[in-house]
This record gives structure tokens, sequence and C-alpha cells, in this order.
């Protein structure tokens, strides 16, 4: 029994990309912003003291949710050094916060262009190509990060969302299982491990997945509905 899937409009777009901590991998902003951690340099070696600054404030900007602030910020660093990695994968991913994701894809694309193997950017671009449905080229992007960073649970969770995009179900399954063992405190994995599984038959898991993400996210605006299909598949059984 397939469930209906004008339930989970309110999240499609959220279980299609995630956003970002600003500062802290483990400490995000916001209850939707969970997705491409913020690696901040180790080192300002290269790069102008100015273009530090600004980049650091648009940093400070992100944290306290100012993202206009912050994008000026990181513009203006690029203005200073425009080879300014970091500054482009942030402005990418405060651009992916605003649901702006052209702008994000030319973010990250630049910042490719000056560092192929960094791994903010490929999430980042998988995230965007998520977001536009275009799964085959997010796969390329998030098997590229996935490469960088083996254990990084966001890009098993990007994974998930974009094989379940194209059908493959084992493959989503597998992905988002992975991404729960090891962030199990993040309600919308359970809830798209559940539509993953009713499209496979897999009914009484598929419950399971939907009443954690009930207990986990108990005030979400879908829990009701949620709930409701719950005890809908229940008598179904």
């Amino acid at each position: 029994m397939r469930v209906s899937r004008y339930l989970f409009v309110q999240l499609a777009f959220q279980l299609s990309f995630l956003s970002a901590s600003a500062l802290d991998i483990g400490k995000p902003i916001g209850a939707h912003r969970e997705a491409i951690p913020m690696i901040v340099p180790d080192s300002v070696s290269g790069i102008p003291p100015k273009a530090w600054n600004l980049y650091e404030r648009g940093l400070a900007a992100q944290k306290r949710n100012d993202l206009e602030a912050a994008l000026r910020e990181f513009q203006a660093a690029l203005k200073v050094y425009p080879h300014f990695v970091a500054a482009f994968e942030a402005q990418g991913t405060t651009l992916l916060w605003q649901e702006r994701l052209t702008e994000a894809q030319r973010a990250f694309q630049k910042a490719l262009a000056l560092n192929p193997d960094g791994f903010q950017a490929q999430l980042g671009l998988g995230l965007v190509m998520n977001g536009t449905g275009e799964f085959q080229e997010a796969i390329e992007h998030l098997q590229k990060a996935l490469y960088l960073n083996g254990e990084c649970w966001q890009v098993r969770y990007a994974l998930g969302r974009a094989y379940y995009g194209l059908g493959q179900h084992l493959k989503a399954e597998l992905n988002l299982k992975l991404a729960g063992a090891w962030r199990p405190k993040h309600p919308n994995l359970y809830l798209l491990l559940a539509l993953v599984l009713l499209d496979e038959g897999k009914q009484t898991e598929a419950l399971a997945e939907m009443e954690t993400f009930v207990d986990l996210s108990p005030n979400n605006p879908l829990a009701r509905e949620i709930r409701a299909k719950i005890e809908e598949l229940r008598g179904a059984e």
C-alpha cells in the first residue's frame, strides 16, 4: 500500500536537500539546517587579513541567522581575494539555505574550480542537484564527497534522497540506514526511509520508521497527519 504523497509535500524540498550549521559541525543553527558541515580552514596562509576578517564576519552573521549580511561579507571577502575557496563554499551554503539554487550552484562550482577536492563544495552541489531533481548528477557529486569523507552521515542521507528520486529503493534504503546509524536523532531521515520502505512493500518496517519520526518530532507540522497515516496503515493490516 503506497502512502499518499500529498502528506509529504511540505517536507519535499527539505528532504531534497538540507542546510548546514555555520561554525560548529555538531551545532546547527536551526532545526532544518543540519546538512553541510562548515569546514573552517585551519590556516590563513596566503589569505589577506582583510579578506579573512570579512569571511569571519560572514560566519558570525550566519550564526545569528542574518543571511543577507553573511552574503555581503563573503562577497566583500571575495573582492579582496578572488581565490578564497572557503568564502565561495560559505557563500554557496548560505544561498542554499535561502533556496537560491542556481546561485548556490555557481558558488560551489567556483569553489571546485579552485579546489577540485573540496568536500563541502561536492556535497553542496549534490544537495543542489537533489533540490532541482537532477538525481543522477547529484549522485556523481555525492559519491565524490563520500570518497573525500566516508564517515559523513549527511552524504549518506543525501545519497538516500537521490537514489529514492531515481526509484533505486534498495540503494536508498541502505544509505538512509547508514545515515541513521550515525545520526539517530534526525527525524526527517525516518520519514524519508518510511517512504522508501512503503514503496518496497515493507509496510511493517515503514510503520516503525514513521513512529520514530513522530517520537523524535512530535511538534512537527506533519506529525498529526503522520499519526493518522499510521492508524490508517495499521487498519489496513
